[in-house]
């Protein structure tokens, strides 16, 4: 199960008899590792290494372990790496204790250069809580020595026995000891723990912990009762346009960052070569330079400041991304360097935004709502001031009244995912973006009174497309659309009004603080493609829609209808 998951790249939830859940991101060859939290030792593995001992009939925790080191040559990539003149190694060193089934109770992580005494105690100084029964520890001749078994006791309360060879230069299986030394051959079955190939100890750490974890999965039968294992995540791939991107199939929630980081990166790593391939074939670039940051990174910290619910990115930035967010890279820029790389990832968001619509209007049931809001860049009294936006944005106005930037078109279904977006300036007319929002689309479209044209109605009418809209107050002829489930259906048309509310208040839409049209374009598809990944979408609930009050209203409505209907056709010749 777990082979077939890291061919894949299938993200399995790991599901144990007291209820509790694990996520394991089964993936190798990208920097996913780096995000993988110390968490999942100290929890996931240590509850499957208790479950298959005591399906085995033994205690959760061990009373006998067996430690031993093994030290492993480093690549190019690696940064830490230490001499172990014993073995003439370069690299770093792995330091385990196991039961006598081989199953992993402590690992660490040191440099070469280390003791295999001193690796020790620092494993278990770490692991105190794993090893909190252990009794006896074995050993081979290179932890012997009275201060080492000291140390053990003082932390461990346990005694240390150290087997020696008998005869030199010559093999013998010694008793116990082989079991440590079978579980270092399980490590050298995947093909990355050969070598030390990871930059950081800690992502090595992370590494072993899975490896592990593949072993003790194995371990289980099919169709145990203790485990559960379940595909939660599957990526399936599709085409579109001349671009491969990457369908996701989830639950609707904000992921959270390993999660979202898998899904940017593996849609990257769909959407970018073909990309560069076009623009090669074009001889618009002759080279790729890779930067400081990929691109998925890049996408990825810009995402994850619509969850965190700053309001200003610069102090997400340096309070955030540069303290907490810094052990999942190998270097990060500065604030001012990572604003000019962010229209690096104009593109990949707007090519995420699109697929994601793409999937929202083709999962359509056919009833979509249209509106427009303002999106104002600075005061009106620095209109004549602001230099950023002048000659791009124009002054306008809405039913909130006068501003100076531009305005935000955008169709949503009954879910509140959203099905097309529009930017356009500030006196452009609600009508104007219509038609394009609305390509592919086949059904009813609801909409405010902005939105009445004959013309339009004629136009999206050829396209298959039913425009609903309220009348005005002045109009002589006030008629209601013909069908009583249209009229229940408009008066729900609040659900884009609340879509507004989420991406102004919730991800703060709008704000003063742009300081280049670029950055102000990725901000707002930022915010839009955050929306699409938000957990808590408004939506409206088809089932039990009209509720008696509402029928009661609905039928005085459709009497006085029928009845200024019946009205006019006997005035007119």
């Amino acid at each position: 199960m777990y082979q077939k998951a890291v061919a894949n790249g299938v993200c399995y939830q790991v599901t144990f008899l007291s209820g509790s859940q694990y996520i394991f991101i089964l993936r190798y060859g990208t920097r996913t590792q780096n995000l993988i939290q110390a968490v999942c030792w100290k929890q996931s593995q240590k509850k499957l290494v208790g479950l298959i001992r005591t399906k085995n009939g033994r205690k959760e925790m061990t009373s006998f372990c067996i430690i031993d080191a093994q030290s492993v040559k480093n690549t190019d990539t690696a940064e830490n790496k230490g001499y172990d003149a014993g073995k003439k190694v370069s690299g770093i060193k792995r330091h385990i204790a196991v039961d006598t089934q081989g199953l992993p109770h402590a690992i660490c992580i040191t440099t070469a250069n280390v003791t295999d005494r001193a690796g020790a105690e620092l494993m278990f100084e770490t692991a105190k809580d794993n090893l909190a029964e252990v009794q006896n520890v074995l050993a081979d001749g290179g932890y012997r020595g009275e201060k080492f078994a000291e140390t053990v006791n003082e932390l461990l309360s346990a005694t240390v026995e150290v087997v020696k060879r008998n005869e030199l230069h010559s093999f013998v299986v010694l008793p116990k000891r082989w079991i440590v030394e079978r579980s270092f051959s399980c490590l050298e079955k995947c093909r990355r723990l050969w070598k030390n190939c990871e930059r950081l100890m800690n992502t090595s750490l992370h590494m072993v912990i899975l490896a592990f974890v593949t072993l003790i999965l194995r371990r289980f039968q099919t169709g145990s009762k203790e485990l559960k294992i379940q595909k939660i995540h599957h990526y399936t791939y599709s085409c579109q346009n001349e671009f491969l991107t990457k369908q996701v199939t989830t639950d609707g929630a904000m992921m959270d960052l390993v999660e979202l980081y898998v899904i940017i990166d593996d849609f990257c790593k769909a959407f970018m070569p073909r990309y560069l391939k076009i623009l090669k074939n074009k001889k618009q670039i002759t080279r790729v330079r890779t930067g400081m940051l990929s691109t998925s990174e890049i996408v990825w910290i810009i995402l994850l400041f619509q969850e965190s619910g700053f309001a200003c990115f610069k102090w997400y930035y340096d309070n955030k991304v540069l303290t907490e967010y810094r052990c999942y890279f190998r270097q990060l820029p500065s604030y001012n360097r990572f604003t000019e790389l962010m229209p690096n990832s104009l593109l990949v968001l707007l090519r995420l935004f699109n697929y994601l619509t793409y999937l929202n209007r083709r999962n359509s049931i056919g009833i979509e709502y249209i509106d427009s809001t303002k999106i104002g860049v600075c005061h009106n009294k620095r209109i004549r001031s602001n230099k950023v936006f002048s000659g791009v944005a124009e002054i306008g106005k809405s039913t909130m009244g006068w501003f100076f930037g531009f305005k935000l078109h955008i169709t949503c279904n009954t879910s509140g995912n959203l099905t097309g977006m529009s930017i356009t300036k500030g006196n452009v007319d609600d009508r104007v973006p219509v038609v394009k929002l609305i390509n592919g689309f086949k059904g009813k479209l609801f909409a405010d009174k902005g939105y009445l044209s004959k013309t339009l109605a004629a136009q999206l009418a050829a396209m298959g497309v039913t425009l609903i809209t309220t009348a005005r107050n002045n109009m002589k002829s006030r008629l209601m659309p013909a069908e009583l489930f249209d009229v229940i259906m408009l008066k729900k048309r609040s659900i884009i009004e609340s879509v507004f509310n989420l991406l102004k208040n919730r991800l703060q839409l709008c704000h003063t603080r742009h300081r280049s049209i670029a950055n102000f374009v990725v901000y707002i598809i930022s915010v839009i493609t955050g929306y699409q990944l938000f957990a808590n979408k408004p939506k409206i609930t088809l089932n039990n829609l009209i509720c008696p009050s509402d029928q009661a209203e609905l039928a005085l409505e459709r009497t006085t209808f029928n009845t200024l209907q019946a009205w006019l056709t006997l005035r007119v010749p």
